[in-house]
């Protein structure tokens, strides 16, 4: 489906409509037990202790008008994927230095669950190891990072003696202490275990139209299936297929209509992709590559 010009890349860093209210930042708010923010418009309590930590004064808090001031170069990219404040908490150990702090924690509220998702996704290094942290967590070479919800979070470690899998899920809980699970990894079938997750927030596969796109891979026995969530909503998912034959046609792209059972599907030639299957499924539509067999269109279908 790609032009040979835009093949490959897929990338976190499409534009997002600027949300005109700005957010004022006034004072702080604290309370014995936690560090409220509130006010601010987050909706985040962290607790002023975790075990043996103690957080530092003075908390600070950023809008997307000086985000860029804590993190310079970097900010363009929260901010086009939804990024509405960050919150930072230093803490130190009991009799620790304040002037070196021992862990700092970073909580962006990134608007969305599937913005802070996409961010997740976007910082991961290759091969990080996961971790049962809010909806999804993984190592980092000096601390966790994970997303809870709307909140995307970072919990970075300057020295040791304690636990951040502890500390990282204790924050979680008071970050987002009811969190909900992350519905679209339900909306996948059970075809095996997912190798790699990714979010593309603007033009899946080169592909203007595609956007807010979920991807799993998986590795069943020899075989290498990817498996894209174009769309889970109804009305969505009708204009998905409707702009993607009619993109089709006007690419003369091969594809035909596949029946199966009470359901169809369409399997398409591709120049670029090579073979892909296009598989509508109630409210959602789903895009399959790489080594796909009847029994995973199946369980696609069934889902």
């Amino acid at each position: 489906m790609r032009t040979a010009s835009n093949i490959a890349s897929y990338s976190l860093l499409g534009l997002l409509p600027i949300i005109a209210a700005v957010i004022y930042l006034t004072g702080q708010h604290y309370d014995p037990a936690v560090i409220d923010f509130k006010s601010h418009g987050s909706g985040v309590s962290l607790p002023a202790s975790i075990d043996d930590l103690k957080q530092l004064p003075n908390p600070r808090s950023f809008s997307k008008d000086n985000l860029y001031e804590y993190i310079d170069g970097h900010a363009d990219y929260f901010i086009g994927n939804g990024f509405v404040s960050l919150n930072v908490v230093e803490y130190i150990k009991t009799n620790g230095n304040p002037a070196s702090p021992d862990i700092t924690v970073e909580v962006y509220d990134m608007s969305l669950p599937i913005q802070a998702f996409g961010v997740l996704t976007g910082e991961l290094s290759e091969g990080a190891e996961s971790v049962e942290i809010g909806n999804m967590g993984y190592m980092t070479s000096k601390g966790i990072n994970f997303f809870t919800g709307r909140y995307f979070v970072k919990v970075t470690s300057f020295s040791g003696g304690f636990d951040i899998k502890t500390i990282a899920g204790k924050i979680a809980a008071s970050v987002n202490p009811n969190p909900e699970p992350f519905p679209l990894f339900a909306a996948f079938p059970d075809v095996g275990t997912p190798t790699a997750i990714r979010f593309i927030k603007e033009s899946y596969r080169g592909v203007d139209f595609m956007k807010n796109v979920l991807e799993r891979e998986y590795t069943i026995v020899s075989k290498h299936v990817t498996i894209a969530l174009l769309s889970a909503t109804k009305e969505n998912s009708a204009v998905i297929i409707q702009q993607t034959i009619s993109f089709l046609n006007k690419s003369k792209v091969k594809f035909e209509e596949v029946a199966h059972t009470n359901a169809k599907y369409y399997k398409i030639t591709d120049p670029y992709e090579g073979t892909w299957y296009l598989i509508p499924n109630g409210e959602r539509v789903f895009a399959l590559y790489g080594d796909v067999d009847d029994g995973i269109i199946g369980k696609v279908i069934k889902q």
